[in-house]
C-alpha cells in the first residue's frame, strides 16, 4: 500500500461544503483504520474572505476575477454567484495559487530532516 502523503484538495465552490465535509471524514477514517498520520484535507475556501469572492465563467482561460468587492469595474449578470463561478487565475494569480502554497507547506513538512553535515538520514526515512 501506498506510504506516502496524500493531499486532497476541496472545491473553490461554495456550495461544496457537503463534498469538503465527506472528504474530512474520509481522512479521520484512513487515520484510524489504517494508522496514517500524513493526510491532508485542504480547504480551497480558507483564503475567500482575505482576497475576496469572485469567478469566471471560463476555465480554461486568463480572465479578470468578475464579482470582486473592491473593484468597481469588474462585475457580473443579474443573478450570477461568483461564489459557484471557477476560480480565476489571471496574470499575477489568483485562488488556485494560495491552495497550492498549502500544499507545498504540507509537503515540505513530510520531509525528514537529514543531517548533511554528519550524513545521517532518520530510520523512519529509510523504511
Amino acid at each position: 500500500a501506498f506510504k506516502g502523503p496524500i493531499v486532497m484538495p476541496g472545491s473553490f465552490s461554495a456550495n461544496a461544503t457537503e463534498h469538503l465535509q465527506e472528504t474530512k471524514d474520509l481522512k479521520e477514517d484512513l487515520e484510524m483504520n489504517m494508522d496514517r498520520n500524513n493526510i491532508n484535507v485542504l480547504d480551497a475556501r480558507k483564503f475567500v474572505a482575505a482576497v475576496g469572492e469572485c469567478g469566471s465563467n471560463n476555465a480554461l482561460e486568463v480572465k479578470l476575477c468578475d464579482g470582486r468587492r473592491r473593484s468597481s469595474d469588474a462585475t457580473l449578470p443579474p443573478g450570477v454567484n461568483p461564489q459557484n463561478l471557477h476560480r480565476c487565475v489571471g496574470l499575477r494569480g489568483g485562488h488556485p495559487d494560495l491552495i497550492v502554497w498549502q500544499v507545498v507547506d504540507f509537503l515540505n513538512d513530510q520531509i525528514p530532516v537529514v543531517d548533511f553535515v554528519n550524513n545521517q538520514v532518520p530510520s523512519e526515512a529509510i523504511a
